[in-house]
């Protein structure tokens, strides 16, 4: 009886601790806008959440739960699997049906946590489908400034989410090739080195075209940081936004770290279908290579080219910025008597 009970307490607490508090708090909102004639207000951004978070949460599910179960099939296969042996020397095993049944659970959570974050940025969105030009571009990219304000953000977003959905899918995924014995450790003979490890084919073509997927969302989001400069305090003190060290210096290495990226993504997938094991660690010591180069070489110009005449340097950056500054607050359009 009393296990049979539990589940009902359990349910009755959610109910009282989480439902009933947003149900009360729906309802307050909607008599406030309600009272002020703002009805279709409220309305809309509650229909923005709705769609965002069915989108989200099916999207991320499919994507999650699919690879899940591809990986899962060869779990089925083992009927229990030995993780060591306890104090008393028997085996401590675990189910395989129970391991391989984790795939529901694992992306349904995922998935409902990443439909309610996506949820908070509905404004955005919003902004997005609705976006206007300016009219004016910036004087380093030509883009138009409703880039800036309307799609960069939804960009990094989409990417950001994309990026922890891979990373979760690549871990869960390999968690499951450890367990089903996918991985093989093999002694080289006659070699004083470390036993080599190599993957199953059909794990090896997975995991690396879920690398390759990852390496690829990173070449996107260098692509974004490309923009994002305007956006970011500068290496220089003297203004805000792109200075020489970011012109000169990070912008060039970024491009490089895109193409690098690119490459690591044809390496990974080279990786998992070919029999070679050195082209996925090229592409990370590539990737790792351009990145501290990228770091040492901006810190390099900005300390032996900026600094010793930093106002030469940054003076077009500091009219862009001024120009910028009183184009915001439109005192550009002032008519001065």
């Amino acid at each position: 009886m009393r296990r049979r009970g539990f589940p009902g307490l359990l349910i009755a607490a959610v109910v009282l601790l989480f439902v009933l508090p947003s149900a009360a708090s729906f309802y307050t909102s909607w008599l406030w806008f309600k009272e002020l004639g703002y009805e279709r207000v409220f309305l809309r951004e509650l229909n923005a959440k709705s769609v965002l978070f069915a989108a989200t949460f099916f999207s991320v599910f499919l994507f999650l739960y699919f690879n899940l179960v591809y990986a899962r099939r060869r779990t089925f296969d083992r009927p229990s699997i030995v993780l060591g042996t306890g104090a008393s020397g028997r085996p401590v095993a675990l189910e395989g049906r129970q391991i391989a049944g984790f795939a529901m659970p694992v992306a349904l959570v995922v998935a409902l946590l990443a439909g309610l974050m996506a949820t908070g940025d509905w404004l955005t969105w919003l902004s997005f489908f609705h976006a206007a030009p300016f009219g004016q571009r910036d004087p380093l990219f030509g883009r138009d400034l409703s880039f800036y304000v309307f799609r960069l953000p939804i960009y990094e977003t989409l990417r950001q989410q994309a990026l922890l959905v891979s990373v979760i899918t690549l871990v869960g995924c390999g968690i499951y090739y450890v367990f089903s014995g996918s991985f093989v450790i093999e002694a080289r003979p006659g070699v004083s080195s470390w036993p080599r490890i190599r993957l199953i084919p059909a794990a090896r073509r997975h995991l690396s075209l879920l690398t390759a997927l990852i390496l690829g969302l990173m070449a996107w989001g260098a692509w974004l940081e490309i923009p994002r400069v305007l956006l970011t305090p500068t290496t220089s003190v003297v203004a805000f936004g792109a200075s020489f060290a970011d012109v000169y210096a990070h912008i060039p290495f970024l491009r490089v770290t895109i193409a690098v990226l690119v490459l690591g993504a044809a390496l990974s997938i080279w990786h998992g279908f070919g029999r070679r094991g050195w082209p996925l660690p090229l592409a990370i010591a590539l990737y790792l290579v351009v990145s501290v180069s990228g770091g040492l070489y901006g810190s390099f110009v900005q300390r032996f080219l900026v600094t010793p005449n930093e106002l030469d340097k940054e003076r077009p950056y500091i009219i862009h910025n001024i120009a910028a500054t009183r184009a915001a607050y439109a005192l550009d359009r002032v008519d001065e008597r």
